[in-house]
């Protein structure tokens, strides 16, 4: 079981590592390329609100997932964006954003019950429904 949720840390680490580089980057260094072109594009189409969104809904998800409470997921996940927000003013290329610190605790909360549900509805098929398990 322990490997399990090795796996599963592994996972978020790696998925918050990407989001940090990502969020930190110069844009226009992407723009060569064709996935980063569509990036780009999809970012500036929403103004990044759902980027944002995404984003963290899949990251407090996959720290949800790896073990961490509810608290700690959305707190770490919240942190992290704060944190990047702040950096960003320091790039020159980005801007401090309290919109993205909005769109990514937003984000943060629904990645957070999304598996909470998903974790409800698994343990009511397998007849396990003590509400303690599922919050902690």
């Amino acid at each position: 079981m322990k490997n399990k949720y090795g796996l599963r840390m592994l996972v978020a680490v790696g998925y918050t590592l990407v989001v940090i580089y990502f969020s930190l980057i110069d844009l226009k260094l992407i723009r060569a390329n064709p996935v980063g072109e569509i990036f780009i594009e999809i970012h500036m189409l929403s103004e990044g609100f759902i980027i944002h969104l995404m984003a963290y809904s899949l990251m407090s998800y996959l720290w949800k997932n790896s073990g961490l409470s509810f608290i700690k997921s959305f707190l770490l996940c919240f942190l992290i964006g704060l944190i990047i927000e702040v950096l960003q003013s320091f790039t020159g290329t980005r801007v401090f954003s309290l919109f993205d610190i909005l769109a990514n605790s937003i984000g943060s909360i629904s990645g957070i019950t999304l598996n909470f549900y998903m974790n409800l509805r698994r343990r009511r098929s397998s007849g396990f429904s003590s509400m303690h398990m599922l919050i902690m």
